[in-house]
């Protein structure tokens, strides 16, 4: 079963997509962009987590740690 798009709607993905081309073209031009952020979600994740224990700590030693500054 194929959906049909209303004319509203085919019209707003075409802008949504002229508004993005930019960014595409830059992507494909440029072999060093990466497509998503999945590398600086990993490293910041660590941080993150250190975040975490220190606002619920389970341990005393965690709780009289230095207060987490991201």
């Amino acid at each position: 079963m194929h959906a049909t798009l209303s004319r509203k709607s085919d019209v707003a993905a075409i802008m949504y997509q002229l508004k993005l081309w930019p960014t595409l073209t830059l992507y494909a031009a440029d072999g060093r962009i990466e497509i998503d952020n999945s590398a600086a979600e990993r490293t910041l994740r660590g941080v993150a987590r250190g975040c975490s224990n220190v606002l619920f700590p389970a341990s005393t030693a965690v709780a009289n740690a230095p207060p987490c500054t991201g």
